[in-house]
């Protein structure tokens, strides 16, 4: 009898260590790293606001990354956008024939086709409202057509209030105002010529407008939007069309301002893939 119970309690206590185990694994997998927001000085310096619009914009980041990560039904449709723009952009590709990015034939890239959208150019009204009219070009080449003060307004980008304009509000407002949810937002943390290629042709074939914003650091003189300084830069532009994986399309919205750092920018540019895609490293996409 001795023996039945020592067996007994030593496979109870075999139970009780496997479960605690488990237990722990189970919690070391579900356990997430915590995001690494911005401080409140990298903001500031960023984006060129004071301490207590950097400590809004730090709260309200926060805010939004808790809500996009509590919120199931958000994550499971971005991630079925995603689906489907992949797979429009493999349907487009075998009926139109277009090769792969990177294709080569003799040393010459495959992939020329040339397309561009009808896009009005809308000069921003003031020095921070280049979100507000990127945005106000990107629905007017779909025929909806919205003031950029409305577009500023806290209904919409939130730009009035903070004296800049988050990147997230830009695809909320677009999916919002189109009746669409095809619009995605991603931060790129990489320097990635094909995957913005990519992005921009999906968008473009199916008649949307891309926006990015771009990051001009102060220090690279050669990599710069078209007609702008080398000094430091932030700002949202609107891409309307490619030119196979070398050149893309895009309005610039500081075009005629009065500010003598942007009397050579022109209205329309074309500027090269690569040189987009390192500008737009450490700034985001609306696609």
């Amino acid at each position: 009898m001795n023996e039945k119970i020592k067996k007994l309690c030593l496979v109870f206590m075999v139970l009780i260590v496997c479960g605690l185990s488990i237990t722990s694994k189970a919690y070391a997998n579900d356990k997430k790293e915590d995001p690494k927001f911005p401080t409140v000085e990298e903001i500031m310096r960023d984006y060129q606001v004071s301490e207590e619009e950097a400590e809004i914009m730090l709260e309200r980041m926060i805010e939004e990354h808790n809500r996009y990560q509590n919120d199931s039904s958000i994550k499971s449709s971005n991630s079925t956008v995603a689906e489907q723009k992949k797979q429009i952009l493999e349907e487009a590709m075998k009926k139109s024939q277009v090769q792969p990015l990177g294709c080569m034939v003799d040393g010459v890239e495959c992939n020329r086709v040339k397309k561009v959208l009808s896009m009005p150019f809308y000069r921003q009204e003031n020095i921070y409202y280049c979100g507000p009219a990127a945005t106000q070009m990107a629905l007017a080449a779909r025929g909806v057509y919205v003031s950029q003060s409305t577009l500023a307004s806290d209904t919409w980008l939130e730009t009035d209030k903070y004296k800049d304009t988050v990147g997230r509000y830009i695809k909320y407002t677009l999916n919002k105002l189109l009746g669409t949810d095809w619009y995605v937002y991603k931060q790129v943390n990489e320097d990635n010529k094909s995957k913005l290629v990519e992005r921009v042709q999906l968008n473009i074939n199916n008649g949307y407008v891309p926006i990015v914003a771009v990051y001009q650091n102060g220090e690279e003189k050669d990599r710069v939007l078209v007609g702008h300084t080398y000094k430091y830069l932030r700002h949202f532009i609107p891409i309307y069309g490619y030119n196979g994986s070398i050149e893309i399309a895009y309005k610039d919205s500081s075009s005629g301002l009065s500010e003598v750092r942007f009397k050579d920018v022109p209205q329309s540019a074309w500027i090269s893939s690569s040189t987009l895609s390192y500008l737009i490293w450490g700034g985001s996409i609306t696609y």
